[in-house]
């Protein structure tokens, strides 16, 4: 896996100016990308930020580094805050494979219903 090499320049004292040039080159970026294969080794968030994410394309959740410490786990405490505090965070990201939006994908990533009709109906 990789991370991509943002060459672009940055100035402290441009703070709207760099927002702006780093969105133009990230549209740049998602523009290139289509029509391509899917690139499975790009990541859609640094290691260092502490959020996690459900990709329902890959089927997969994903939990950068900075997760697993802190409140969400800390390998001296108990295994029962452990269990809560990052299955929290899995559970919640499972769930999501469920939602609205997610329940759309199937186990193979394809935008394709796989719940009956009237599940769908009742949700």
């Amino acid at each position: 896996d990789s991370w991509p090499n943002i060459d672009l320049e940055f100035d402290t004292k441009t703070f709207l100016k760099n927002t702006m040039d780093l969105n133009k080159w990230a549209i740049k970026q998602d523009i290139a990308a289509i029509g391509q294969p899917t690139d499975k080794s790009q990541w859609g968030m640094s290691p260092q930020t502490i959020n996690a994410y459900y990709q329902p394309v890959f089927n997969e959740m994903v939990f950068p580094a900075a997760i697993l410490r802190g409140t969400f786990y800390n390998p001296n405490a108990p295994g029962a805050l452990n269990y809560g505090g990052i299955g929290g965070v899995m559970g919640h990201e499972m769930s999501h494979g469920f939602d609205d939006s997610g329940r759309q994908y199937n186990a193979k990533g394809q935008l394709k219903s796989w719940w009956p009709k009237d599940v769908v109906e009742g949700f």
